[in-house]
């Protein structure tokens, strides 16, 4: 399968970094001001990025309980206490994007 097509996903991002200047223009108008406006699109972006710590940290917590115990046809690996601290971690680091 050819991967040339993965070259237009940067480019689609810087598009779409330009075209953010003016839709966030656009929400200041439509909002009392700009800090207003500024606050919106920060909460939305947070609020992706809250829910993408959320994904890994469930994804990695379930990857250690199936390591761990050797569920579902996976090879059993003992928790490390890296493997531990690592998962803290990334909880830790969630508690930090909630607490804002």
């Amino acid at each position: 399968m050819p991967n040339g097509w993965l070259i237009l996903l940067p480019l689609l991002a810087g598009a779409m970094l330009a075209l953010q200047a003016g839709i966030n223009g656009q929400l200041a108008k439509s909002l009392p001001g700009v800090l207003a406006a500024s606050l919106v699109s920060f909460a939305v972006g947070g609020a992706a990025l809250l829910l993408l710590a959320l994904v890994l940290a469930g994804q990695l917590g379930m990857a250690l309980l199936l390591d761990h115990h050797g569920w579902a046809g996976f090879r059993e690996s003992p928790l490390t206490l890296g493997k531990v601290l690592g998962l803290a971690l990334i909880v830790g680091g969630i508690w930090l994007i909630r607490r804002g």
